[in-house]
């Protein structure tokens, strides 16, 4: 992040960098907190609670080991403009380019943890953290009742009309919850979904899952 005007005598807009066109276009204009320090060698110490977002390329994610030769090979396809090109209305700053680095995301933490209990420590996740970490990078952040949220601002979809990014809600038992969701996962393209599966196999790539749908839906609309 970087004052590219004069302050504005404390105003203040500041430009914040992305190497991703598609992330700098969802940002658009937010209120952030600021620390100025003067010189150049003071040092300024946020500390927050919530997640924490392993600071990681693909490659680095790839060079970990975690990864099996398929899902390295999809996930170096993924990151090519070819593959960017080949997605249905992929445009500069179109749903579907955010959805496309949803799933480019998800796929470097595939062979990490499942837990509820460390659901937003480095490394391990549930279904719904690991949908939350992977938008909130995408400047999306999507409330806990994800389902709700794309119901009642008519973002839900059919089968035919899921592009990558888009979130699959399953329904597996009456446990209360709105529309009884319990489990939700990213479609990844090509019949693919990503997702922290439960506990014995942690974060998977692994084939899209039709049965038990409790409905599908667009982080963001479309």
């Amino acid at each position: 992040m970087e004052d590219s005007r004069p302050l504005e005598k404390y105003g203040v807009i500041f430009d914040v960098y992305y190497n991703v066109h598609a992330v700098a276009e969802a940002h658009d204009h937010q209120t952030w907190d600021c620390y100025l320090a003067d010189g150049n060698t003071n040092t300024v110490i946020v500390t927050e609670s919530g997640f924490n977002v392993q600071n990681l390329n693909y490659e680095d994610y790839i060079a970990k080991g975690t990864l099996n030769d398929e899902q390295v090979k999809w996930l170096e396809y993924m990151m090519t403009t070819d593959f960017s090109k080949m997605l249905p209305g992929m445009g500069i700053g179109t749903g579907s380019a955010i959805g496309a680095q949803a799933v480019a995301l998800g796929m470097q933490h595939v062979g990490e943890n499942f837990s509820q209990d460390r659901r937003w420590d480095e490394g391990y996740y549930d279904c719904s953290s690991f949908v939350y970490r992977m938008y909130i990078q995408l400047v999306i952040e999507l409330p806990t009742m994800a389902a709700e949220y794309c119901d009642s601002n008519h973002f839900t979809e059919t089968e035919a009309e899921l592009s990558p990014g888009d979130l699959i809600f399953y329904s597996y038992s009456d446990n209360g919850h709105y529309k009884n969701v319990s489990h939700v996962a990213i479609y990844a393209g090509n019949g693919m979904e990503v997702e922290a599966a439960n506990s014995n196999i942690g974060v998977v790539y692994r084939k899209f899952l039709t049965n038990n749908i409790g409905l599908y839906g667009s982080p963001y609309g479309k």
